[in-house]
């Protein structure tokens, strides 16, 4: 049984890296000047990055609204043809100023737009704090945003020891799980690494957000249950009660959604993560004087998990169009000023 294209991912969305300040720019396509100078009466070829600072900004936006318009288009039409395929890109963890001016690359818009359903930001290092570093800044960005945010651990010559840290790393962040890159650097021993991770591989959270949030949900139950055996979690009466009140009414509220999806059965699921959330530091603010850390963790992953319910919104229930707050990908690109200032020789 063939089962088709299940999904794709983009590698260069982009143009080649540059640097305007020393002169080294690319993007000068017959198609792309033609285009630039209709819009704007300049020749993109006689603009000098450093002198034609204003001008050179117009460039670099319309540069960047090519590969947005790319994306765009492309998304649209193979969602025209299957809207279950998962479109992923691949992108830089740059900030995002510094990414559209060495690269044009604003992966900000297309995740507002919902052009793509997974983003994997090239978080390349052996180094675990170094991916603390690369990962942190971009997840106020995606924290709203209706994609899962994926961190890239790359494989090659990676120590297991490494290996281990890096993915702790990533599930005690709000993300939505990992890549791995790449599979021919996949040995034997970080596969066993793997296999023995608490998630059930089966609950693939791309394909099943709900049944994944219902399971995250679980483990940290499960870490509940063991630390309040060995008197571990400092919580008095009535709040230990509500408390677990509280958990059992949100467990089963996702445990509904993941086994019976329904836009009813999510708004319910996300009241009760929400209250749950808004009550937590509350309940745990004796036990954070001790385990600062922890509690850090658990908010973590379960603002993974409304990641994972605002994923599944859009994907596991019917979808519908994107609203999208433009028309064209130039509109509003030309400054009559700037052209008019250009046309005179100032």
């Amino acid at each position: 049984m063939t089962m088709g294209l299940m999904g794709f991912i983009w590698t260069i969305l982009r143009y080649p890296f540059q640097n305007a300040a020393g002169r080294i720019t690319f993007g000068y396509g017959a198609a792309a000047r033609q285009q630039f100078q209709t819009l704007t009466g300049v020749d993109p070829v006689e603009l000098d990055p450093v002198e034609d600072r204003s001008l050179w900004g117009l460039w670099t936006q319309f540069r960047t609204d090519q590969v947005n318009g790319f994306v765009q288009e492309a998304a649209r039409n193979v969602r025209r043809l299957n809207p279950d395929v998962i479109l992923s890109a691949a992108v830089f963890a740059l900030p995002d100023n510094e990414r559209q001016q060495k690269l044009q690359q604003d992966w900000e818009t297309w995740i507002n737009a919902g052009d793509i359903d997974l983003l994997v930001p090239m978080t390349y290092t052996l180094d675990t704090r170094r991916l603390a570093q690369m990962v942190e800044p971009n997840l106020d960005i995606v924290s709203r945003s209706p994609i899962l945010f994926l961190p890239s651990l790359k494989l090659l010559e990676m120590p297991k020891v490494e290996f281990l840290d890096q993915m702790q790393v990533v599930r005690d962040l709000p993300t939505g799980g990992y890549a791995l890159f790449a599979v021919r650097h996949l040995t034997d021993e970080l596969q066993e690494v793997l296999r023995q991770s608490s998630i059930s591989s089966t609950q693939v959270p791309y394909r099943q957000p709900f049944l994944a949030a219902q399971a995250r949900f679980a483990v940290l139950e499960q870490e509940w249950e063991f630390l309040l055996e060995q008197e571990e979690i400092t919580i008095f009466e009535p709040e230990r009660s509500q408390w677990l009140q509280t958990v059992a009414e949100t467990a089963a509220a996702l445990e509904a959604l993941a086994a019976n999806p329904s836009s009813e059965g999510l708004r319910v699921a996300q009241s009760s993560m929400q209250t749950f959330q808004q009550q937590f530091s509350n309940w745990m603010r004796l036990d954070a004087l001790q385990h600062p850390y922890r509690i850090s963790t658990w908010l973590n992953r379960m603002a993974a998990i409304e990641v994972l319910l605002r994923y599944g919104e859009r994907t596991a229930l019917p979808r519908t169009p994107p609203v999208r707050n433009w028309d064209s990908p130039h509109r509003n690109l030309v400054d009559p000023q700037h052209s008019a200032d250009r046309e005179n020789g100032h």
